[in-house]
């Protein structure tokens, strides 16, 4: 949809929308369409619930050599890329 608020205004209660290219991050870093690092990072910015550290901590005792590189670098951008915008049904 152009307009991500039409789309999710069926929905209900929406009071945010987020956005990220979390396919294009992965594609760009790790060169598969494996987007569930960088969802990781853009959950994390926007909940709060963990922090930062923890994620790249979490990544740490599952992947290592390059597939860790880039899994951390996609949850970076992840967590640095994603947009909120305030959504109010009106």
């Amino acid at each position: 949809p152009k307009n991500l608020a039409d789309f999710y205004s069926r929905f209900g209660q929406v009071k945010l929308l987020g956005q990220v290219d979390a396919t294009g991050i992965a594609l760009d870093e790790m060169g598969k369409a494996i987007s569930n690092t960088c969802m990781l990072g853009a959950i994390a910015k926007v909940t709060g619930w963990v922090e930062f550290d923890s994620v790249k901590s979490s990544l740490n005792m599952h992947f290592e050599g390059n597939i860790l590189e880039g899994n951390c670098r996609s949850a970076q951008r992840g967590y640095e890329s994603i947009t909120i915008t305030p959504f109010d049904r009106g």
